[in-house]
Order: structure tokens, then C-alpha cells, then sequence
């Protein structure tokens, strides 16, 4: 495909009539890179963003914008600078000035209660059930 890029700094690409889940796979040319995709489903863009894929949504059509890829800077690299000799200087004569100490003062440690645990669970279960039987008990025994 033979692009004509003139000096601008984003291109559109558009295609339409694709039928529903055709795949569609588009590559920008070299020192472009894609910057959106819009109506074509589950699509991935390649790491180098310079390909796109994905697949075709019945009558949308399908925009690709591709800008110019970003030139890299070369930094110059640093040139080194000699070393100088230290010279030899008189030290001064260091003065000992008195650390303060500071002690911490301890803070008081909360002390934790344990939440009262809940009665064990299904006991309510089981005196509604034995009281049910027993009511069903004196009933049928009523009877004879």
C-alpha cells in the first residue's frame, strides 16, 4: 500500500462494510505509530504500536489514527573530567559538643476484652423442633 503522508502530524484511516467478526489487520508505515482505534471489537495493538488487529462490527466503520512515532533523543554522553589531586589542608580540631539523651516516656498499652461469643448457632433450631414434636405427640395421642 503506497501511503501519501504529507507533513502532518496525524493521519486517519477508515474502512467500512466489513460483515460482523471479520478480522481486520492494519499496519502504519514505518515512523508512524497508532494512537486510537475506535469500532473494531477485542482489538490488540502490537508492542511497537505499529499494528493493529481485531474484528469487524456490522455497519460501523472503523477508525484508525496514526501519528508520527516520536524520534528518540540521543543525550550526548558526558565527557570526562580529570581528576584534580587533593591537596593537602590543615584539618580543624574538632570541638566535642554534649549529645543530648532523650529517653522516651512509655505510653500505656490498651488492653484488648474478648467479645462475648454468641450462644452456638442451630440451638433455637433444635427447641423449635422438639417442641413441634412434642405438640404433634400430644395431639395424636389426644385422638385415641
Amino acid at each position: 500500500m503506497k501511503w501519501n503522508l504529507e507533513d502532518k502530524n496525524e493521519h486517519v484511516y477508515s474502512r467500512v462494510g466489513l460483515v460482523d467478526n471479520n478480522a481486520v489487520s492494519f499496519t502504519v508505515p514505518k515512523g508512524w505509530i497508532i494512537s486510537s482505534v475506535e469500532d473494531l471489537k477485542g482489538n490488540s495493538t502490537s508492542s511497537d504500536k505499529r499494528t493493529v488487529r481485531g474484528l469487524a462490527i456490522t455497519g460501523k466503520t472503523i477508525v484508525i489514527r496514526f501519528t508520527k512515532a516520536p524520534v528518540p533523543t540521543s543525550s550526548p554522553s558526558p565527557s570526562p573530567t580529570p581528576a584534580s589531586s587533593p591537596s593537602p589542608t590543615a584539618s580543624p580540631t574538632p570541638t566535642t559538643t554534649p549529645t543530648p539523651v532523650v529517653t522516651p516516656t512509655p505510653s500505656p498499652t490498651p488492653t484488648l476484652t474478648p467479645a462475648p461469643t454468641p450462644p452456638a448457632p442451630g440451638l433455637e433450631a433444635i427447641f423449635a423442633i422438639g417442641s413441634l414434636l412434642a405438640v404433634a405427640y400430644f395431639v395424636l395421642r389426644g385422638r385415641r
